[in-house]
């Protein structure tokens, strides 16, 4: 099983230009799959079925995996099973008849126009983590990305002088054209970056940026700015 993963992963890097962070996570949930399988007594591709993946599932629920963690889990595997069918090792897919687990909705309040500026206020545009900071702000405030897309943004991305990117997650890719503001505040950012990453928006160690860091940077602004407990997606939703 784990060799191919291994090739599943090198297609994510090589063919879908898959961030680190991205596949270190898929990698993190098809080889905890693989050991339930081998503890389950399965080695084979072909003696995967719904009934050992549910079981696998069920498995995450009764550790208290959120459902947004097993529906992630549920979806890589889903991802894998698709590549295994396109490359002729396996001939159906297990999971197709499983449900999707349901998410129950969360309240976001969006954040207001005064907010917003009070939190676009709050990075010290002096310092290099300030201006990756506030260029970040503004991307998921202003131009609406989504924490994955941001994280997963490469430096072959960004086409500043006509003011676009290209975005990507695992299901779409779209172009978001920028304010000349964001455009600026890139600039400056990308004047004092100093990585070998090719992601956009990278750690003081020169690493990329996790989701995470992504949701933990904005809740630390959001406290800062008087409003505990932001989340990017209330930047999103104005």
């Amino acid at each position: 099983m784990e060799a191919y993963i291994a090739e599943y992963l090198e297609y994510l890097r090589t063919k879908k230009h898959r961030s680190a962070n991205t596949l270190a996570a898929y990698k993190q949930d098809l080889l905890r799959f693989a050991l339930f399988l081998q503890n389950s007594g399965i080695c084979r591709l072909d003696k995967i079925t719904e009934t050992s993946c549910s079981l696998f599932l069920l498995a995450l629920e009764g550790e208290g995996k959120s459902p947004a963690s097993v529906q992630r889990k549920l979806t890589a595997l889903r991802s894998f099973f698709d590549f295994l069918i396109r490359r002729g090792y396996m001939k159906e897919d297990p999971t197709e008849l499983l449900p999707s687990i349901h998410l129950a909705e969360r309240e976001c309040i969006p954040l207001s126009a005064e907010d917003q500026k009070k939190l676009l206020a709050q990075p010290d545009r002096a310092s290099w983590k300030g201006k990756r900071d506030y260029a970040l702000l503004l991307l998921l405030a202003c131009a609406g990305l989504q924490p994955s897309e941001l994280v997963s943004l490469r430096l072959p991305d960004l086409f500043l002088k006509n003011g676009l990117l290209t975005a990507r997650s695992e299901s779409r890719e779209r172009n978001i054209r920028l304010m000349p503001e964001t455009v600026a505040a890139l600039e400056d950012y990308l004047s004092l970056r100093r990585a070998e990453a090719a992601e956009v928006f990278v750690s003081r160690s020169g690493e990329a940026m996790s989701r995470q860091a992504v949701w933990k940077l904005v809740r630390g602004y959001g406290e800062r700015a008087g409003r505990p407990g932001l989340n990017p997606q209330q930047l999103r939703k104005q």
